[in-house]
């Protein structure tokens, strides 16, 4: 018969109990963090490696910018002479002479005035009165030769034949150019040459109405002698009859003929200085463009841009993947070295996605926004780089601690550093700031801490950003003084609106982190509290006894280096719960009667322990922060509630006697059953409320409190503690404990400090002397 085959569970418990033979190590980076974490350094790295390569298409360098190290060529290249070719601009630009345009208005006239001397034709030459002729000088000879035009005897003799003589005399007399005396006296000496538009007339061609060069052939309208002798040749294109007419109707009114067109001459000139010829120099590989310590010009500016457009054409797609390969190579390191520190120090972050997440996303929104504040801000780039850095810091510092600040904050240096691919100069520069703003965010209980620390922050990386200057140039002008000024004042300002901004976003940035500030935890201490008053006035007992513990742990807290501030807001809610039942704990029945006295000690016990559950409930109904609601759950850790535990033990043992007549130990009440729920203490803050809160329980009780028997009464109940094993979760050490209980010790003693007992007789008169004095008052 064949054995049966075990079960599935059987399989499974079998499997279970095996030894695993995983290798250790490989057991370590199957954990859930290690994975998270290797999620996380890839993501940063894709990122980040993204947002780098974007910048880096971006113009490396800005007009005024100081250089730091000497600027080489990469590859050959050919860049325009920005000297030479400007001055091949200006000379083409002054060879483009003066433009002056025919005066068409007074062409317009002159044609019209000789055209009208044929309607003088109409009338026979015995009947022109001298008001027809207007001082004209016409003969009888003349008359006649404009009838036949009139008339149209044949093609020699017709208006539009006549119209050709008179354009042909005009464009004669607009040959030379006449301009008014001012004019003439500028043109001549300069040596008289101009370009002149002549009119436009319907014979003439597009190529002769295009403009001449005139030299040496001005003449002013002054100059009558010089005019009538032009005049004198231009009538020639006139019959000889009309030639004193034609002659006199031009000179009976002179008026220069041309004006200068300052349109045309200038379209002129910025036509020649655009058409010029550029003049171009060739670099090699390794050719110096710009030297160190100078800043750059905006000719040197475009020496840089013109070698990195023909470097990016040159670079083989090889070349681009091997360098984009060895930058996200480079940022890897720098994640992977931030997430180690994590693991190291046994961050949250390490542990948890979501804070990890968080930490992950200000990286690389800080990263964004310098590449962003350079490209927007090129005027001071030391200032408005800077400025995400210490935000990032500031951030931090105020979430989590200042190392934590300190470290990622220095490697989020240098990841702009590498981002923007800067020097050293820049990361000292950032070094500086986020050492100042971490070191100084030691604790936050003003809103004008954060601004403070910004200030502060910046005005070291201004100091640095000189210091940086003046390193490259010992020597300066004034005007890289005043560049200097402008360099630190940007980064001193960032600085300050670092702060600022943060301050304007601390309470979104504790919901984002789910931390809660000292500032916060001061205005939660307020006694105006809703939460705060309502346990003031429906438990003042507990209220009382709440205000004893926050000193004593206030106290604790400080000599070992913890949150002070923080115990105190703990201690001050940490029995909330009790507002439900106040008259079931012994502070708030005022001498009455014990109302457990008619309950069973089970029933106790759940009034009593109830008072965590309902204490947390009303934190989250008003609102508290995680990190209060922990001192609620866990002020009384997992620790046996004595009083009734024995009291039901007692009850017990006496129902045995009336049914057996003998007491079991074995059948005794089980402690498990008498403990509070728990949690236990998860930090050194909520263990120092856990003793504090059982110490001062017992010192009230204490009917001759001397600082002997408090001593005593602290060491046994901290002891107590910790053999119960209600410190296991946190990591307070045995020298802390014992600090903390000197601690305890002196403000009990401060709180239960002897009085000077007065005699009956004594005590009366003084009594009555105070009653005196209070009613004079």
């Amino acid at each position: 018969m064949l054995s049966q085959r075990p079960s599935n569970a059987r399989r499974r418990e079998l499997r279970r109990n095996r030894p695993d033979r995983v290798p250790a190590w490989w057991a370590r980076l199957r954990r859930r963090e290690i994975g998270w974490s290797v999620l996380f350094v890839v993501t940063l790295t894709v990122i980040g490696s993204v947002i780098a390569v974007s910048s880096r298409v971006q113009p490396q360098h800005r007009i005024g910018q100081p250089v730091d190290e000497p600027v080489v060529a990469r590859v050959a290249f050919n860049a325009v002479d920005e000297e030479l070719t400007r001055r091949e601009q200006v000379e083409s630009r002054a060879a483009v002479l003066d433009v002056y345009s025919a005066d068409q208005r007074y062409f317009e006239e002159l044609r019209e005035r000789l055209t009208s001397l044929l309607s003088l034709a109409e009338r026979p030459y015995d009947e022109l009165t001298p008001e027809m002729l207007d001082g004209t000088p016409l003969a009888r000879r003349g008359h006649a030769l404009l009838a036949q035009y009139q008339e149209g005897n044949g093609d020699q003799f017709s208006p539009e034949a006549w119209q050709d003589k008179v354009e042909a005399y005009l464009r004669g007399y607009f040959d030379t150019p006449i301009l008014n005396d001012a004019q003439y006296a500028d043109r001549f000496e300069q040596g008289g040459l101009i370009d002149i538009l002549k009119p436009a007339s319907v014979e003439l061609t597009e190529e002769q109405q295009q403009p001449v060069h005139v030299r040496a052939a001005l003449r002013s309208v002054e100059q009558v002698d010089a005019i009538r002798d032009r005049v004198r040749q231009a009538v020639l294109a006139i019959p000889p009859d009309l030639q004193d007419t034609a002659e006199h109707l031009v000179m009976a009114e002179l008026r220069p003929t041309y004006y200068f067109d300052d349109t045309e001459t200038a379209t002129r000139q910025m036509a020649a200085f655009a058409n010029a010829p550029i003049i171009r120099v060739p670099f090699a590989p390794g050719d110096l463009l710009v030297s160190a310590g100078v800043r750059l010009t905006e000719d040197q500016f475009r020496l840089l841009e013109t070698e990195r457009a023909a470097y990016h054409e040159q670079v083989t797609t090889l070349e681009t993947v091997l360098s984009r390969a060895a930058l996200a190579g480079v940022l890897a390191m720098l994640f992977a070295g931030v997430w180690t520190y994590l693991f190291v120090i046994g961050s949250r972050v390490a542990s948890n996605p979501m804070r990890g997440l968080a930490v992950a996303t200000l990286l690389l929104l800080g990263q964004a926004l310098a590449v962003i504040a350079e490209g927007l801000w090129p005027a001071a780039p030391v200032g408005g780089v800077a400025f995400p850095t210490v935000l990032v810091t500031i951030v931090l510092a105020v979430v989590y601690s200042q190392p934590f600040a300190l470290v990622l904050g220095t490697a989020h240096a240098l990841l702009v550093t590498l981002t923007l691919d800067r020097g050293a100069e820049l990361a000292l520069v950032l070094i500086a700031g986020v050492a100042v703003a971490a070191w100084q965010l030691h604790d936050i209980r003003s809103r004008s801490k954060l601004v403070v620390v910004g200030a502060l922050a910046g005005f070291a990386m201004a100091a640095v950003t000189a210091l940086v200057s003046l390193l490259h140039q010992p020597a300066i002008s004034v005007s890289q003084w005043q560049r200097l000024g402008i360099d630190a004042a940007a980064a001193a300002a960032s600085g300050f609106v670092a702060g600022l901004l943060v301050q304007g976003m601390l309470p979104l940035i504790e919901r984002a982190f789910r931390v809660t500030t000292a500032m916060s935890l001061k205005e939660l201490n307020d006694n105006a509290k809703p939460l705060l008053k309502r346990l003031a006035h429906e438990a003042p007992g507990t209220y009382q006894h709440s205000l004893r513990i926050a000193d004593m742990a206030e106290a604790a807290a400080e000599s070992i280096g913890a949150d002070g501030l923080l115990c105190r807001v703990g201690a001050m809610y940490h029995d909330v719960g009790k507002i439900n039942k106040p008259h079931y704990f012994i502070e708030n029945q005022g001498g009455g009667p014990n109302k457990h006295s008619k309950l069973s000690p089970a029933m106790s016990l759940l009034l009593i322990v109830g008072h965590v559950k309902d204490g947390v409930e009303m934190a989250r109904e008003y609102g508290l922060p995680r990190c209060l609601i922990h001192f609620i759950e866990s002020h009384h850790g997992t620790t046996l509630v004595e009083y009734f535990y024995h009291a039901a033990k007692k009850q017990n043992e006496e129902k045995q006697r009336e049914s057996t007549g003998h007491v079991d130990p074995d059948d005794a009440p089980s402690e498990f059953e008498f403990r509070y729920p728990g949690p236990k203490p998860q930090t050194k803050e909520a263990a120092i409320l856990l003793v504090c809160d059982g110490i001062e329980a017992a010192a009230r009780a204490c009917e001759e409190p001397t600082p002997a028997r408090l001593q005593q009464i602290t060491h046994t109940i901290a002891m107590k503690r910790l053999m119960d094993g209600q410190f296991d979760e946190c990591n307070l050490t045995l020298a802390e404990l014992s600090r903390i209980e000197k601690a305890i010790v002196k403000t009990l003693c401060a709180i239960y400090h002897s009085r000077i007992k007065y005699p009956a007789g004594q005590k009366q008169a003084n009594d009555a002397r105070g009653v005196t004095r209070s009613a004079s008052a």
